[in-house]
């Protein structure tokens, strides 16, 4: 990823995928000029057609008549209606409209029975000072047969204000009378970025008609971590709904609004997030909206039920887990409850594990620390917490405890020929892997793997795709991949550190940067990072991968085998 490669086809010829010669336009003259583009616009080759939609966009952009401009505006758009056009010459083409810009012909392509025509005359007017009267052409085609149209009209959506004005009172249409979710959901998404907006999400909830249609408001309000007072009744009406989906979508709101909890919302909530014949699905959430609470004995074995490590981590369930995590590491816990999650914690999933410990920060009960270190360094589990996480969750214990952490944490100081030896001990004691018990490992909450790599048809992509990491790994890069993830990173995944003016730190894979901000993949059971680019000092590669230390540690040696095994299958 990233790289820039030449290839060439077996016998082929340079000459024959690049022709030149190039469009020179002093060879041309007169009249003709437009004519003789316009008739290499129709030659089978893609390459040639580019080149002479370039030309043209650039001949019609210098007339100054409008008859000439409008002959160049129709020829471009003519050119992409062929069925045989790529991306590359449409892209030409828009960008030679809106050279021209002959907008009435832009304006009468957006009523053109030609798909292609429709896109790119949305792209070319949302780069215009579009008016609201020609938004009014653009509103119906948000609900386009055609997936790429309506791709172009949300992209100006959020591109043009005038545009999402006067799509507002469609949707809200849409909403109330029985409009297509799915074909919606884009829309919502694009007009809610403003704040007028997202204060009628409300509404539009409350008015919403097919069951559908709640789901997909309720989902786009989970995706905005404002805390909005129009949205509570509205919310308050989904949880007592009877629909279980719809109770947990809407729970789910409250957990991701950060916002201050009125006393008499935080009563209505607590009584439902208390209630037993409620689905779990509903109760972690508002427990997690509710935090910092004292669970009870019921609630906490509710919180230690979801953390179950034979949970598969790309379940329907599965996102409980991350829920009870963030509850237990806010909440008040008490000894005995302290207790048992520090016995359990090196059997939970690796990636909760960070989290969970910080319900540990507030002792400083030394039999419980020693318990915990002891509980931790026995099952190999010390390895895939980081220092940082270990020394801010553990500081307040007494100086017993850190004693024996930081002799724990000495035997995994692992220097290069520690690592190697490590290493060659395991190609020479693993036993023979099977690919299909492999997968199995792959999904599982133990590894955790799936969560942030992607294996063919199933996975996440916040780490590479290892969809064919047999046919370019050996067997040691795998393993060594595994038991050391800092040891080298791949391209384009490399993590940064970035410092900003106020001292604070952020950590992670650049997923997007732009002049406003740096947005950063800070794990898989963490959100993004976004940092405004005002803000930062410095930027730094970083040293330590996203991927935690000690997987080889926490898995048999027949499952890290059955693991590398289905790895080595990738091809």
């Amino acid at each position: 990823p990233g790289g820039i490669y030449r290839l060439r086809k077996a016998g082929g010829e340079v000459a024959t995928a690049c022709p030149e010669p190039r469009w020179k336009l002093e060879q041309h003259g007169g009249a003709n000029i437009w004519i003789s583009l316009y008739a290499q616009l129709q030659s089978p080759n893609q390459h040639l057609r580019r080149h002479a939609a370039e030309a043209l966009a650039h001949w019609a952009s210098q007339q100054g008549d409008r008859v000439n401009r409008a002959f160049g505006a129709w020829s471009l758009l003519e050119a992409i209606s062929k069925p045989d056009t790529d991306r590359f010459l449409e892209h030409t083409a828009i960008h030679g409209l809106i050279e021209i810009g002959a907008m009435d012909d832009l304006y009468a392509a957006l009523s053109s029975e030609h798909p292609a025509q429709q896109r790119a005359a949305l792209y070319c007017l949302s780069q215009s000072d579009a008016g609201k009267a020609d938004a009014e052409r653009v509103v119906p085609l948000l609900a386009s047969g055609d997936a790429g149209v309506r791709e172009a009209a949300v992209f100006g959506l959020q591109q043009v204000p005038a545009w999402r004005e006067a799509a507002g009172g469609w949707i809200k249409e849409q909403i109330s009378g029985g409009g297509d979710a799915r074909v919606l959901r884009a829309a919502v998404e694009a007009v809610t970025q403003e704040e007028g907006f997202r204060r009628q999400l409300g509404a539009w909830l409350a008015a919403a008609k097919p069951e559908a249609m709640r789901r997909m408001l309720l989902e786009v309000m989970t995706q905005r971590s404002e805390s909005v007072r129009e949205w509570t009744e509205p919310l308050l009406a989904a949880l007592n709904a009877g629909e279980p989906a719809e109770a947990a979508l809407a729970a789910a709101v409250f957990a991701t609004r950060p916002g201050k909890l009125t006393d008499d919302l935080r009563a209505k909530l607590t009584a439902i997030a208390r209630d037993e014949k409620r689905h779990a699905a509903v109760r972690l959430p508002l427990l997690l909206a509710l935090s910092p609470v004292t669970p009870s004995d019921e609630e906490f074995s509710l919180l230690m039920a979801a953390l179950n490590p034979d949970t598969p981590p790309d379940s329907p369930v599965a996102p409980l887990a991350f829920t009870a995590s963030a509850v237990l590491a806010k909440a008040n816990l008490t000894a005995s409850q302290l207790t048992i999650l520090a016995e359990v914690l090196p059997q939970i999933g690796l990636l909760h594990r960070p989290a969970l410990l910080h319900a540990f920060s507030g002792s400083s009960d030394e039999p419980l620390g020693l318990a915990l270190v002891g509980h931790l360094e026995k099952a190999n589990a010390l390895a895939t917490i980081s220092a940082q996480d270990l020394t801010e969750c553990l500081g307040k214990f007494p100086e017993s405890v850190q004693e024996r952490l930081v002799a724990a944490r000495a035997k995994l100081n692992a220097g290069a020929e520690q690592q190697k030896a490590r290493l060659d001990e395991l190609e020479k004691t693993l036993p023979d892997g099977d690919a299909l018990r492999g997968k199995v490992v792959f999904q599982s909450a133990k590894a955790s793997c799936v969560l942030c790599h992607q294996a063919g048809y199933f996975g996440k992509h916040i780490g590479p795709d290892l969809s064919k990491i047999g046919s370019i790994r050996a067997r040691r890069d795998l393993l060594e991949a595994i038991a050391f993830p800092s040891a080298s990173f791949v391209r384009s995944y490399e993590p940064v550190e970035v410092k900003q003016k106020d001292g604070t730190l952020a950590y992670g894979i650049i997923k997007n940067q732009n002049a406003q901000n740096v947005t950063l993949v800070t794990g898989a059971v963490t959100p993004d990072a976004i940092v405004a680019t005002a803000d930062i000092a410095a930027m730094n590669p970083g040293a330590a991968s996203l991927m935690p230390q000690g997987v080889d540690q926490i898995l048999t040696p027949q499952e890290l085998a059955d693991l590398v095994a289905f790895l080595m299958s990738l091809k």
